[in-house]
């Protein structure tokens, strides 16, 4: 029953009955409260108006000069005789009261006087009126109960119509509701038989209405359609619209109906999945056309190294899997490096070749998974390993995992120690070694993880840039360096701080501005700021690089090559870069004394710099004879643990207040 009044009401009939009935609910008690209200004042006032003009012939029959008991009583009695008074006496100034015979109320309980009509809720209308003449008061109590069922009788009418027009309402969306739902249910009937399969018959309807003729219509249309529509549908569900191949759905199927024979005839079966390395470049160089292109000519290639049993599918983007059936880890290797092989061919793009390769991770049923989910997740996991180590495939084992699962942890600390705040700067001082004096320091980042203590930056900077979280990094160190640094700025405004920004910053236009900000909101000024960056770095997109670098620059921040000698930079590019100081890289500087080659590099790196107006800093310095020979060559700064180790910055201000140049100079 209560299945059955659900679905009725989600009907169109049910709707239509239902939306009138709420239209009723809600018009009906208005209308009928408006009606009843309009009603009940007119019949009150009228009432008012009546009682009125009879009080007003009254009170002039009784106005008189003197008091004639008989007469006044005979004029009240004739009130009373009227019908609509039902109380009627005088009160005079001495208290005496002059009442109507034909009426015995006592006048001790007559009420206060009524000011509209139906107060005091007692059927009565009590008037006063004072006879000046005589000094005296006129009391008249009328019948206000007549008016009242007059009022109470209106109400009853109002509601029987409103009943009675909400039911002949209803009647009539019930019928008009039919004629129009009986044609659309039996459409509906019909059109679960094309559902089923029925196609070859035309639908019909017995109706006038032109809405339910153009319903039939498109129907009708959309059913000769349904036979050629099934058969496309059936393709672009199971097979990827631009390759052919099948698509991530019907592998799901292939790769379930491959587990079932497995499992009864006790063979297995090789999962391969397969993603293309270099093929956004590609894509972004030539655009997206060529890039299908590829796409396309790499499934043809796949096709054609696999036996007709295999199945070769595309996931998606530059993804694919393979199924090799009934397949040893040997036979699945040739495949696998087939596979490799073919793709590693080149590329016809236009006029140009281009040369792509692919990275195969392989997972074996029921070795390593029993059923499609861990299967998959194993492939991919070998698949990623594959990627990371530039290998053509890899075999899924345990290992891989423990490293996976190791990788994600790190991940999540990562994510927790940049949450936290947990990344902090030391200092390493730099010294001008041909005046004696501190010149600066380089802030150097570490980790101070709660639970594996001081983490170096060897450990998780790579990590950060490989992962898009490079700039994040970045922004902590920054503002930590800047706050923390100031102290030692205030008290000598020519010390100044160098800080390294990573070459993966660069993909950021806006990291001129981040660094600005950051500054201005640490109170540091640019103008004792050294921005470091690696020589292969700077060179990495040269282009936006030098951009970048004129930015900062322009904002009074000094920009210096770090590792310089180390990477492959040509002379006319560092021409074009705003650089104010190279950093010798102290490999160089650790064997400078013994190995002549590192000395003449050294001596060339310091005069060429010389020669283009900058600044040479010598890292790595260890020991005096590396220092005395540094100064002879005319290097302006060194840094190293000869001086002193990186330090947080309450050592570093000490480190400062106890320095002294002789210290050094003379050991």
């Amino acid at each position: 029953m209560k299945g059955k009044l659900s679905f009725f009401l989600n009907s169109l009939l049910g709707r239509l009955i239902l939306g009138l009935l709420l239209i009723q609910l809600i018009a009906t008690p208005i209308f009928s409260t408006v009606l009843y209200t309009q009603i009940s004042l007119s019949l009150s006032e009228q009432f008012i108006d009546s009682i009125r003009s009879s009080a007003g012939s009254i009170f002039n029959a009784v106005s008189f000069e003197g008091v004639d008991n008989k007469a006044v009583v005979d004029v009240l009695d004739e009130a009373i005789l009227s019908g609509q008074v039902i109380s009627a006496h005088i009160k005079l100034s001495n208290g005496n009261i002059i009442n109507s015979k034909l009426h015995d109320q006592d006048p001790s309980n007559v009420h206060l006087e009524d000011l509209k009509f139906g107060q005091h809720n007692d059927n009565q209308f009590v008037i006063k009126l004072l006879i000046s003449s005589a000094n005296s008061e006129l009391w008249l109590i009328f019948d206000e109960e007549p008016t009242k069922e007059a009022i109470q009788d209106t109400l009853y009418k109002i509601i029987t119509v409103s009943l009675f027009y909400t039911v002949l309402s209803v009647l009539f969306a019930a019928y008009w509701g039919k004629r129009i739902t009986r044609p659309l249910r039996a459409l509906i009937v019909q059109a679960k038989k094309v559902t089923d399969g029925e196609y070859h018959h035309q639908l019909s309807v017995d109706s006038s209405l032109v809405d339910i003729q153009e319903l039939l219509f498109s129907l009708n249309y959309m059913r000769s359609h349904l036979v050629d529509n099934a058969k496309n549908l059936e393709q672009q569900a199971l097979h990827d619209y631009l390759t052919g191949l099948p698509n991530r759905a019907l592998l799901n199927d292939r790769i379930n109906q491959a587990i079932v024979f497995c499992d009864r005839s006790k063979k297995s079966f090789k999962l391969l999945l397969i993603d293309l390395n270099k093929f956004k470049p590609v894509n972004d160089t030539f655009g997206h056309l060529a890039g299908d292109k590829i796409l396309q000519e790499c499934a043809q290639r796949f096709k054609n190294s696999l036996r007709s049993s295999d199945t070769i599918s595309r996931l998606g983007g530059d993804e694919f899997a393979v199924i090799i059936e009934n397949a040893d880890d040997d036979h699945a290797l040739i495949v696998a490096q087939s596979l490799s092989d073919k793709i590693k061919q080149p590329f016809e793009v236009g006029n140009n070749k281009v040369t792509i390769s692919c990275s195969i991770g392989i997972a074996s049923y029921p070795r390593d998974a029993q059923d499609l989910s861990t299967l998959m997740h194993k492939a991919d996991v070998a698949m990623y390993d594959a990627k990371a180590t530039n290998s053509d495939c890899v075999f899924y084992n345990l290992k891989l995992d423990r490293a996976l699962e190791k990788e994600l942890m790190f991940d999540n600390e990562f994510t927790e120690g940049i949450k936290n705040k947990e990344f902090i700067c030391y200092f390493q001082p730099k010294v001008n070694i041909q005046h004696g004096r501190i010149s600066g320091a380089e802030a150097l980042a570490r980790w101070n993880h709660p639970t594996r203590g001081l983490v170096q930056p060897n450990d998780f900077i790579s990590y950060a840039e490989k992962n898009n979280k490079i700039n994040e990094l970045t922004e902590l160190l920054f503002s930590y360096a800047f706050k923390t640094y100031a102290p030692l700025i205030i008290e000598n405004n020519q010390l100044r701080l160098a800080v390294n920004l990573s070459t993966y910053c660069f993909s950021d236009e806006n990291i001129a501005n981040c660094i600005h900000k950051i500054l201005k909101q640490a109170q540091y000024s640019p103008n004792y700021v050294d921005i470091e960056i690696t020589e292969t770095g700077a060179f990495h997109d040269f282009f936006k690089a030098i951009n970048i670098l004129d930015e900062l620059r322009s904002k009074g921040m000094r920009i210096v090559i770090d590792d310089f000698g180390t990477g492959h930079s040509s002379l006319t590019n560092l021409i074009q870069l705003p650089v104010a100081e190279l950093k010798i890289d102290r490999s160089f500087i650790a064997n400078m004394l013994s190995d002549k080659n590192d000395m003449a590099i050294v001596k060339a790196i310091i005069e060429m710099a010389h020669n283009m107006d900058i600044s040479v800093v010598a890292e790595g310095v260890e020991n005096q004879e590396q220092l005395s020979k540094l100064i002879e060559l005319g290097c302006e700064e060194a840094q190293g643990y000869f001086f002193a180790k990186p330090m947080p910055i309450k050592e570093l201000i000490q480190w400062q207040k106890n320095f002294s140049w002789e210290n050094y100079s003379q050991s």
